[in-house]
């Protein structure tokens, strides 16, 4: 790839993360239902979209603590599990790194919120961390995850939401570079 080539694609590679991170800052901060955010999606789209591994696995995290100087405290141990959850979202990303499909896109979003609402209402995990909302028992992990599941229809429809908008909008991208190429290359062939 050529000096110009490759400037040109780290240039939107920088716009695309700013872009991300912009998207999470913005919908943290504005108001909106319960764990309808786009960070899993971000941490899906990123893992698939940046073949450097510490941009993929920094955006989300960038957006997050960001948004979180703006928004009101919580222990530091509760959002290194949410932290942890998010990177966690990462990971899952990675089965879509071959290949991002539509299908993909919709089973990988499932599994982040999965993962997100498995680790962020694990009681066990939160040991130190303020006041306990649930004893760690088995009883208090079934009442979290219990309690936590209205919560978790937010979680996999804004997951879902984001992630279909983020497909779009990098297929519809895909197309109409193809097509400018395209255009580009019959302009020179006159």
């Amino acid at each position: 790839m050529g000096t110009h080539q490759s400037r040109r694609k780290l240039l939107i590679d920088l716009g695309v993360a700013v872009g991300l991170v912009a998207l999470i800052i913005i919908a943290r901060l504005l108001p909106h239902l319960p764990n309808f955010t786009p960070v899993s999606a971000v941490a899906l789209f990123s893992a698939y979209y940046f073949r450097n591994r510490q941009w993929a696995e920094t955006i989300p995290l960038v957006g997050m603590i960001v948004a979180d100087c703006f928004l009101p405290q919580y222990a530091w141990q509760q959002r290194l599990v949410v932290y942890g959850s998010f990177f966690l979202c990462y990971l899952v990303g990675m089965i879509m790194r071959k290949k991002y499909t539509l299908g993909r896109t919709v089973l990988a979003s499932f599994g982040a919120s999965l993962v997100f609402f498995l680790i962020t209402n694990c009681v066990f995990l939160y040991q130190g961390a303020g006041p306990v909302m649930y004893p760690h028992t088995l009883t208090g992990q079934i009442h979290s995850y219990t309690n936590a599941l209205p919560f978790f229809k937010w979680t996999v429809l804004g997951d879902l939401a984001y992630s279909l908008v983020i497909y779009a909008v990098y297929q519809y991208a895909c197309v109409y570079s193809i097509n400018k190429r395209k255009v580009a290359l019959g302009d020179r062939i006159k």
